[in-house]
């Protein structure tokens, strides 16, 4: 596997995949994803590795939207400890793509891309932590350029 990205890279993960020690090509997810972001924003000054509280890896869907909450569990079970709504989940990943395809567009960072990294580390935070009127209280931000 090729982790050598020297493009602008956004990497949105679920809090599920962040949160979970899993393997990835034989080694820590999370460490292999930072790795690759870093990567990204060295060559290119724009990479961000982000991660959605509240959200599973079947929250970047419309699963939820189609099924109903209860049943994401059927479709990933660690979709059980997903706290966000679907609509809410899907709106933050939508919104932070569009902020991205933005940044590619004109080179502005606005947006949660816009802010500097929270938590270099994956933070287990209470659920339903996120407040509506803080768009950045649903992130953690891993990997970003240095805002100015």
């Amino acid at each position: 596997m090729s982790t050598n990205v020297e493009v602008p890279l956004l990497i949105a993960d679920s809090e599920a995949w962040s949160a979970e020690p899993s393997d990835l090509f034989g080694q820590d997810h999370f460490t292999v994803v930072k790795g690759i972001a870093e990567t990204s924003l060295r060559a290119s000054n724009a990479g961000w590795f982000i991660t959605l509280l509240g959200s599973a890896h079947v929250s970047i869907t419309d699963a939820g939207l189609i099924a109903g909450t209860s049943l994401l569990s059927l479709f990933d079970p660690a979709a059980a400890n997903a706290t966000l709504e679907p609509a809410t989940a899907i709106s933050k990943y939508v919104e932070t793509s569009v902020e991205f395809f933005r940044y590619l567009k004109n080179g502005s960072a606005t947006g949660i891309l816009a802010l500097n990294v929270t938590d270099p580390e994956y933070v287990a935070r209470a659920a339903n932590s996120s407040t509506p009127d803080d768009q950045a209280s649903y992130w953690e931000i891993h990997v970003a350029p240095v805002s100015k």
